[in-house]
């Protein structure tokens, strides 16, 4: 009797176990399905192939000593690490009068297999 109420419990644990295990699998799949949706979602929305980039230069700060986001933090630029979000535009409505011109971000497509973009 007692081998019979073992093997009851494991199977409920093991039904407890599988219900929990097909959450978990159900939910990353959402989440892999939504974050997929949204990055080619805002491909198409932005009109660019990368709609989201990190900043990898530091020609933007005022301050060229020292431009990583910790010495002046609040400063009007943009600094080495920070995201930005990318819109391609026509070349003929790009702002340029300074200070409310737009920050144009360029893409070097690599030229042979063993460079990289």
């Amino acid at each position: 009797m007692q081998f019979l109420s073992q093997k009851s419990s494991l199977k409920k644990l093991v039904k407890n176990h599988g219900r929990k295990l097909l959450n978990a699998l159900v939910l990353f799949a959402v989440i892999a399905i939504g974050f997929l949706g949204f990055w080619f979602a805002s491909k198409i929305i932005l009109n660019t192939e990368y709609p989201i980039l990190p900043v990898s230069s530091s020609n933007m700060c005022v301050f060229q000593l020292n431009c990583d986001g910790l010495m002046h933090p609040f400063e009007r630029a943009l600094h080495v690490g920070d995201l930005i979000i990318v819109q391609g535009v026509n070349a003929m409505s790009v702002r340029v009068a300074y200070p409310n011109s737009d920050i144009l971000v360029f893409h070097f497509p690599k030229q042979n297999s063993y460079q990289k973009d």
